[in-house]
């Protein structure tokens, strides 16, 4: 798990919301807001986020000036002491998600503001609140006890497939039985058999489909859980793997690919209306009592309003979203256009022994949805150094030879926008990407560009300085080692000197133009007594990770690096996407571009995992302590 503007823009649909005493909050302070999430950081929750953050900009709370957002991601046992880390923080509120993040939110604290947005309970019986108008204690927030929905899933399920006789089930026991008993209701009326499967865990998810597949069922369902929400794409893929006709309620793109570009997803819409809704709370419970302006005809401003949170959608509505297009098949086959093979250019600037894993994951994503390497695509795979000059060259003779290009980091991916402005392209692990210049807006890319950048946030380098503070308190000056003329090293600049000051940090550059520059560099940052080192990401800083955190030991400086890579061959911290999984997004985008769509239409993602690693060998080596509440926050952790 990382930290708060790390993951802000992957909070789950329509889950943002706290409340805060009006009158506890002097002018210029900034509201610290937590959120406990049951699941991973996923770009599926992003879209939902922007409308909460919007709905409190307007009513003056904006993020970075006045706001600031401290999230945390796990499953099942992890979420205790979590919710545990977060009554520490000395936050304003808290949000807490779903059943499970509810549950232990309730349990760590009694005193701490907690708004709860549960899509599986009802929190009267449940015991979080006393009454609907009158919650009493410090929990309120917005709840959608719907556990009959699940029989109506069952009933679609028949609809479409006449046949049906026997189901899987996919439920996660976190959220409570009540919709795996509304689901086996249904199923004696309907005449199904069916196979309830448990998973309580994203981890467990895939190895749950494919013991509830080997039961040889011919459908499936997944109940509501946020962590089938965070995996639904491998619920979708494994399904079209084995052509099981499955409905899952969520929707989108990656749901429903029958869909065409731009159109509307009603579920989405009405959990963005609750974001707002949840926004209104906040701003109720937030603003000063003596504010002017306050609408006195908004339900959000009285005190007993804010409280009463239980929103009962239209149900006919909501089965409608599910009918229309949230049961997931096959159907990649029958959506590429016949006949064609696609040529596919895949370029890497580095070495194949370095990088060869990232474009082999690109491949076998391709074929896991139905595009395979010699069938019906052609892959080609080019590794270049990372030199601009060298990858323009590469490219002007590729381009003429593919239908679509796949470049990886930001050096490729500038080097492409100089070379073609028509062929579509999708770029993977590049910087700032509006910044860089290679698309007009993440929201709307225009032109042949889209992709999925390597930060999950502006903020990212202030996090990974923050990671070596907190594993180093006397921390004052810092190098920052950078790839001259890598166009990532402007927006990381910016970063680091936001956040410097208030550690008390000084930040001291360092720019190498090729490998056999790394040992002077590190050479002079002892020479003036840096204490750490923070790694721009790049090309050339992955290419030669492993020379990289070699010098640091041999230098006693302790690193803070943007790929688990490095960490895995003897860097101390790193904050960074997994990029295997990148490779999965960037086979979503490929995919719809053979179908038809259009790059410049198709909005640029942010990576779908974040991770945070540590050495604990390296930490030793360098005399240091991992403080707890780091180490419970890792995702991967290398021992000795």
């Amino acid at each position: 798990m990382i930290d708060r503007r790390s993951f802000v823009s992957g909070l789950a649909a329509g889950i943002l919301a706290a409340p805060l005493a009006a009158d506890a909050q002097p002018r210029g302070k900034t509201v610290r807001i937590g959120v406990l999430y049951p699941g991973s950081d996923n770009s599926i929750f992003r879209g939902n986020f922007d409308g909460f953050r919007q709905a409190l900009g307007a009513a003056g709370y904006v993020e970075g000036r006045n706001l600031a957002f401290e999230p945390r991601f796990g499953d099942g046992h992890e979420l205790a002491p979590l919710a545990a880390e977060l009554t520490t923080l000395r936050l304003d509120l808290i949000q807490a998600v779903a059943r499970p993040g509810v549950m232990a939110m309730q349990a760590a604290t009694s005193t701490i503001p907690v708004v709860a947005l549960d899509l599986e309970s009802d929190p009267v019986a449940s015991g979080f609140v006393k009454t609907l108008p009158r919650p009493g204690g410090n929990l309120t927030g917005v709840f959608m006890d719907f556990p009959e929905l699940a029989g109506k899933w069952l009933e679609i399920l028949k609809m479409t497939v006449p046949a049906l006789a026997r189901v899987a089930v996919l439920w996660d026991p976190a959220t409570g039985p009540a919709q795996l008993d509304a689901a086996r209701r249904a199923a004696q009326v309907l005449k199904l058999k069916v196979y309830p499967v448990e998973a309580r865990s994203t981890a467990e998810m895939a190895a749950a489909i494919r013991a509830a597949i080997r039961e040889r069922p011919n459908g499936m369902i997944a109940l509501t859980s946020p962590i089938f929400n965070s995996g639904r794409r491998t619920i979708i893929e494994l399904a079209a793997r084995h052509r099981l006709p499955t409905l899952v309620p969520f929707s989108g793109d990656d749901v429903c690919p029958g869909r065409k570009d731009g159109g509307q997803d009603p579920h989405r819409h009405a959990a963005r209306r609750d974001s707002g809704r949840a926004a209104d709370a906040v701003h109720a419970l937030v603003q000063p009592q003596d504010r002017q302006g306050a609408r006195s005809d908004d339900p959000s401003n009285a005190a007993g309003a804010s409280r009463r949170a239980h929103p009962v959608m239209n149900r006919r509505g909501f089965i409608g979203t599910l009918a229309g297009g949230l049961l997931a098949a096959p159907l990649a086959a029958e959506a590429q256009r016949a006949g064609k093979v696609w040529s596919i250019g895949d370029v890497f600037a580095g070495a194949a022994e370095v990088s060869g894993a990232l474009t082999k994951a690109l491949e076998d994503r391709l074929a896991d949805r139905g595009y395979v390497n010699g069938r019906n695509i052609r892959l080609v795979h080019q590794f270049v150094p990372p030199e601009p000059a060298r990858l323009e060259e590469a490219l002007a003779i590729l381009i003429s030879k593919i239908d679509v290009l796949v470049v990886w980091g930001t050096v490729s991916a500038v080097a492409a926008k100089k070379v073609t402005s028509t062929l579509p392209t999708v770029f993977l692990t590049v910087g700032d990407p509006v910044a860089i210049g290679l698309v007009k807006s993440l929201a709307h890319p225009g032109g042949n560009m889209t992709g999925v950048t390597f930060e999950a946030s502006a903020e990212t380098y202030g996090k990974r300085l923050q990671l070596l503070k907190d594993l180093q308190p006397d921390l004052r000056r810092v190098a920052v080692l950078r790839a001259a003329g890598d166009a990532n090293v402007g927006p990381a600049m910016a970063s680091l000197a936001r956040l410097a000051p208030q550690l008390e940090v000084e930040l001291q550059s360092f720019d190498v133009r090729s490998a056999a520059d790394l040992e002077r560099a590190f050479a002079t940052m002892k020479s003036k007594r840096a204490q750490g080192v923070v790694v721009v990401a790049g090309a050339f800083t992955y290419l030669n990770r492993q020379r990289i955190v070699d010098l640091a030991l041999t230098h006693h400086l302790p690193s803070s690096l943007p790929f688990k890579e490095a960490v895995a061959v003897g860097g101390l911290v790193s904050l960074g996407p997994d990029l295997v999984e990148m490779a999965r997004q960037g086979a979503a985008y490929v995919a719809k571009i053979i179908k038809g769509s259009n790059p410049g239409n198709l909005p640029v993602e942010q990576p779908t995992r974040y991770e945070l690693a540590l050495n604990f060998k390296t930490a030793k080596a360098l005399g240091l302590t991992i403080p707890p509440s780091l180490l419970a926050r890792a995702d991967e952790v290398i021992h000795p």
